[in-house]
């Protein structure tokens, strides 16, 4: 996908498919994964102290650091923030698995939060690219409406997952979900 010049008379881009497939595969990402944290946590014996950090560094990572990004965003460059971020979050959830210590799960899953920082106000401000004010409403609820079909079939398989599995939840459990939300972040970097 070029990257985005608004037309000079102020028209909006034309959206393209590979919209739709950025914004699914980063909604089937994050649903996947975070189904998975806490349950993996709770199984690498992660104190309740460890996983209140957890959900707080998440929090605040994903929600006050955007700010900054979506300004650093308009200046350099929106795809390769999104492509950054997705990228990164990918990479970095990968690892999860290597990580059985509880505090190291903690700083893996802060850094994840960080990369999707970078990309989700670089990511909207290159859907608001694609849309006019005219037609914005109906463009976003199409992107939406495909990320939300993706969500649901995050959670066809998180059932899948979850039910179908013998045995008890040991690490080697989470080693699918945990790479196909990876997969799918790298999906999403490449085709932004």
């Amino acid at each position: 996908m070029d990257q985005p010049k608004p037309a000079e008379d102020g028209e909006a881009l034309k959206p393209s498919t590979i919209l739709y497939g950025v914004s699914a595969s980063d909604f089937f990402s994050r649903i996947i994964l975070w189904r998975f944290l806490t349950p993996y946590a709770a199984v690498i014996r992660a104190s309740f102290l460890e996983m209140g950090l957890l959900s707080s560094l998440v929090n605040l990572c994903q929600n006050v650091l955007q700010v900054g990004w979506g300004a650093l965003s308009e200046r350099v460059g929106r795809r390769l923030f999104v492509f950054i971020g997705f990228l990164g979050s990918g990479i970095v959830t990968a690892f999860f698995l290597l990580s059985q210590e509880p505090l190291l799960f903690v700083v893996l899953v802060t850094l994840q939060s960080i990369f999707l920082s970078i990309s989700t106000p670089a990511w909207n401000s290159l859907l608001g690219d694609y849309t006019d004010l005219l037609t914005r409403g109906t463009t976003l609820g199409r992107i939406g409406s495909v990320s939300q079909l993706s969500g649901v079939l995050a959670m066809i398989i998180i059932l899948l997952l979850t039910y179908g599995f013998k045995g008890g939840m040991t690490p080697s459990f989470f080693i699918v979900p945990f790479l196909l939300s990876a997969c799918s972040n790298f999906l999403g970097a490449f085709l932004v």
